[in-house]
């Protein structure tokens, strides 16, 4: 029998994958010469963007620390691809930014073709790091680490979130999972003795989910909330 390891991915690749193909699928029936249906489909984009460059600036860059020593060449390619995959989030940014100063119909076409292709190229992108991670940087912390080393650095990427200034990301995490998910990951954290960090956790989900989801939620917990 098989034992499912720790996954530290588990929760943001599910993430990204949700958001970059909703953004896709609204991208598809978009009509970018109407504002009100463009400006809703870049919200989407925009936010997966920033959910993406976050993930490779903050999570990644703790996660490959961890076993630099061990695979010093892998996470060497890693982080070329990352870089590679940052600099098409600016391209991306920089494109969906001259939506504003289009003004004539044919712009509004070009725009919608250039940024379908473009959006298509990012979300091919995302969904290989996802698999090499997956397949590749999981295998070597697996190899190298036990669960509760894992979930040791695990609560160091959470703690990341507790940042005021990281308040969206926590947002869109409790809002891209669904209340199952979030409940098994809190009680989780709680089973593994982090009632610190499910404290302040729970105090960072709680303004970010509506209220009408929070108490659904919060019942679920298997320790006490306030």
């Amino acid at each position: 029998m098989n034992n499912v390891r720790h996954n530290l991915f588990e929760r943001t690749h599910k993430i990204l994958s949700r958001m970059v193909f909703d953004a896709g699928m609204y991208l598809q029936q978009t009509e970018f010469s109407c504002q009100n249906q463009a400006k809703p489909v870049i919200v989407r984009m925009e936010d997966s963007i920033d959910f993406f460059r976050y993930h490779i600036i903050h999570e990644d860059a703790l996660i490959y620390n961890s076993i630099v020593n061990a695979a010093p060449y892998i996470v060497a390619l890693m982080e070329k691809a990352n870089a590679r995959d940052l600099r098409m989030t600016t391209t991306l940014d920089e494109k969906l930014n001259e939506y504003n100063s289009l003004c004539i119909k044919q712009s509004f076409e070009n725009f919608g073709d250039e940024i379908r292709a473009m959006y298509f190229s990012y979300t091919t992108a995302v969904l290989q790091h996802i698999h090499t991670e997956s397949k590749v940087i999981n295998d070597i912390l697996f190899s190298l680490f036990g669960d509760e080393q894992l979930v040791d650095i695990e609560m160091q990427l959470v703690r990341q979130m507790f940042a005021p200034e990281n308040n969206w990301y926590a947002r869109h995490i409790m809002n891209w999972i669904t209340g199952p998910e979030i409940i098994s990951w809190i009680n989780g954290i709680a089973a593994n003795g982090y009632s610190n960090e499910v404290e302040q956790l729970l105090a960072t989900t709680k303004p970010a989910i509506p209220s009408e989801r929070w108490q659904v939620i919060s019942q679920n917990f298997s320790m006490q909330v306030a």
